[in-house]
């Protein structure tokens, strides 16, 4: 029982301190930090997947196959030709068949535009999807092995903005037919160029995992799923959940009626991107927006605002940026070529067990509306309660801090080293890390306050630190942090 109090002792004061430090806390997010050689790299796997989720209004046409659809077998064709691109890749033949990805999505579409609709047109909009898929599993690995944090973000707000841009009822539907053709040729052409630009000399730093990290001397062994491979997935997870159980939310839909709800939405998640590089606030602030304006888009709904309602539900595509940007940095970290395809496969089997799962719920008449919010509210809960796990392992670890040294920077960022400190200092460390004021911990130890404080000031000197806050998120379950043992020595 004593050791249970101890432990809700210890944590509710780090959970405390991890949240007021997150809400504060910032990232370095430099525009000098991005590489122009490296744009073909920066736009190739944004532009593939704004392609992916824009394609069915941008190749309209009725004709179906067996009574099915021609949709479902694009998505096939793009499926099979992600699938067959991505397991066959490795570090040898990456330019390869990344080239040819680019040449048959090019020369497809020169093709299918000049074809009626018909089965010849058909056949070559397979090809086309084949090898858009192709472009997505080859960008992927330049999308995580290439970039630096900087670029990787700036990839992923691309992303989101164009796609929610073509997704926006005004954008395609008052142009016509014309207007989709152009912009459907400027993106694949722009697919083509930039995956064919890839180079060969850019990738050995690939076979390294962690290339960003030159010299870590802190470097965990890159083979295995870690902690941080985890609490990404567990955004990952959220976002998808929410966005899948969202399907048959009707907070959720997109009427023309709603489109002046949805440019604002636009409008106000480009200002959160120019503050992030303004500002350089950090990623964990941005996932709390996306969880808040998930519940707030179905509050608004049962409350009888629907144009708030899918306003919120727009801006909550802020997940759709975090999931990539936030796996990609992890991946980079602490996977190889092989592991990194391991990590796709089971996103894959997640995203497909949380389709599966909400059409069997749909079918069975649950509310997804309030399954939607409800979804949101408890991923938001565990992720505010798992704050010091985020603070350790994420968002204020040593390894993600280093991502934002430029590229090529080979300076190890000081990390905590205990051998620097005497006895007694690591005696006053075990008993600030328990939750104990400097008052306890001089009462504790039969010293004096102003003892204690001058061991305090020592110690945050030696750390390389600034305050108790980041004494706790530092070393707080950290095998490095000093045992009970140790400070009754």
């Amino acid at each position: 029982m004593k050791d249970t109090q101890t432990r809700n002792h210890r944590y509710l004061p780090l959970l405390l301190l991890s949240v007021r430090n997150l809400m504060g806390a910032g990232k370095r997010m430099p525009y000098r930090d991005i590489r122009p050689s490296f744009f073909c790299y920066i736009l190739s796997f944004p532009l593939a997947m704004i392609f992916i989720n824009v394609q069915n209004r941008l190749m309209s046409g009725e004709i179906n196959v067996f009574h099915f659809p021609a949709t479902m077998f694009l998505y096939l064709s793009f499926a099979a030709g992600a699938s067959v691109l991505f397991a066959f890749t490795n570090e040898k033949n990456i330019i390869r068949l990344s080239r040819s990805a680019a040449v048959l999505t090019a020369a497809a579409f020169i093709v299918w535009i000049i074809l009626r609709d018909g089965y010849p047109s058909l056949i070559c909009a397979l090809l086309l999807m084949a090898g858009i898929g192709g472009c997505v599993a080859e960008s992927s690995f330049s999308f995580v092995f290439l970039l630096n944090r900087v670029e990787r973000f700036l990839s992923c707000s691309l992303m989101l903005l164009l796609t929610m841009l073509l997704k926006w009822p005004p954008t395609l539907m008052l142009g016509g037919e014309a207007v989709k053709k152009f912009v459907a040729a400027v993106l694949v052409f722009s697919i083509a160029v930039c995956i064919y630009s890839s180079r060969e000399a850019d990738f050995p730093s690939a076979r390294t995992p962690g290339a960003e990290l030159p010299d870590n001397p802190q470097a965990v062994h890159p083979y295995r799923l870690t902690k941080s491979i985890y609490l990404a997935l567990f955004i990952f997870i959220s976002y998808f959940a929410v966005r899948i159980t969202g399907f048959y939310s009707p907070a959720f839909d997109n009427p023309e009626s709603r489109a002046a709800w949805g440019g604002i939405a636009i409008l106000m998640i480009f200002g959160f991107l120019v503050l992030e590089f303004l500002l350089q606030k950090s990623t964990w602030f941005f996932v709390c927006i996306f969880y808040i304006s998930t519940v707030l888009s179905c509050v608004m709904w049962y409350t009888g605002h629907p144009g708030l309602a899918y306003f919120f539900s727009e801006v909550k595509e802020l997940g759709f940026l975090l999931t990539f940007y936030l796996i990609g940095c992890v991946t980079n970290r602490f996977c190889s070529f092989r592991l990194h395809k391991m990590l796709v496969i089971l996103c894959i089997v997640l995203t497909a067990v949380l389709y599966a799962g909400i059409d069997i719920l749909h079918t069975a008449g649950v509310d997804t509306q309030a399954l939607t919010c409800v979804t949101a509210g408890a991923f938001f809960a565990v992720f505010i309660l798992l704050s010091p796990v985020f603070s350790r392992e994420l968002f204020f670890a040593d390894w993600y801090i280093m991502t934002q040294e430029q590229p090529g920077n080979k300076t190890p960022v000081q990390t905590q080293d205990l051998s620097v400190l005497t006895a007694r200092e690591k005696q006053v460390v075990c008993l600030l890390l328990q939750g104990m004021t400097l008052r306890q911990t001089a009462a504790e130890l039969g010293l004096t306050l102003s003892t204690v404080s001058t061991y305090s000031k020592a110690i945050y000197k030696k750390l390389g630190i600034n305050s108790r806050s980041e004494l706790f998120i530092r070393f707080s379950g950290s095998a490095e942090a000093p045992s009970k043992g140790q400070m009754e020595k």
